[in-house]
């Protein structure tokens, strides 16, 4: 039997498939939910988005951000994490992705909560 002609096998599914697409879809939501309540409250009422509101808006948009990337992180890990086998690369692809991607959601959300911060509401 030639290599071509041999039946490929799957890696096996060790974790649900959601998990990889986690930190993709929990980072765009926790950049979401701080970017609307930052900006719909600057809007409605400036003097109600001060500081407190940005910390509180910030830390519930980080843990949502996290709890995405920590799944995403758990699924490449059980995908074969660092392996080099390209038999295992399928598993580790989207999972790394999406954790990269919550990584830079996270930072968009930190660097807006340090400009709630610095720049007064009513001036945003």
């Amino acid at each position: 039997m030639t290599h071509g002609s041999e039946p490929r096998e799957d890696p096996p599914i060790t974790s649900p498939r959601w998990r990889a697409w986690a930190g993709l879809f929990g980072g765009a939501a926790g950049w979401a939910l701080h970017h609307q309540v930052g900006s719909t409250s600057n809007f409605a009422r400036c003097t109600v988005a001060d500081g407190g509101l940005v910390i509180a808006t910030g830390r519930l948009a980080a843990a949502i951000v996290l709890v995405g990337g920590w799944l995403s992180w758990t699924a490449w890990r059980r995908g074969g994490g660092r392996s080099s086998t390209s038999h295992e690369a399928a598993g580790r692809f989207l999972p790394a992705v999406s954790l990269m991607a919550a990584a830079l959601f996270l930072l968009t959300i930190l660097t807006q909560v340090v400009a709630g911060l610095i720049v007064p509401a009513c001036w945003r």
